[in-house]
């Protein structure tokens, strides 16, 4: 599931009005979640969904860098130097 899916799960959308009001809302008195609309999710839910929010965006940035890395000049000649080494 794409992390911003989740978020938007999560997060009630204020309207234009609504968004102008909380750059003055420093008590963040005007934040709603989903979670609190009855039958929607429960806090055990939201927090659950979250957290799996999290982890697919840290699955995400690991698969970026190594795809990164496996690009690199340094990772083929390690590679090369590892694959010369098991057939010696």
């Amino acid at each position: 599931m794409n992390t911003s899916k989740v978020r938007s799960l999560l997060l009630a959308r204020p309207s234009f009005l609504e968004g102008i009001a909380r750059l003055f809302d420093f008590g963040n008195t005007l934040s709603q979640y989903y979670f609190n609309e009855p039958d929607v999710l429960t806090p055990q839910e939201a927090d659950a969904l979250a957290i799996y929010s999290d982890w697919q965006a840290v699955g995400d940035d690991m698969r970026e860098v190594m795809m990164e890395y496996s690009n690199s000049e340094e990772f083929q000649k390690a590679l090369y130097e590892f694959l010369n080494n098991q057939n010696k």
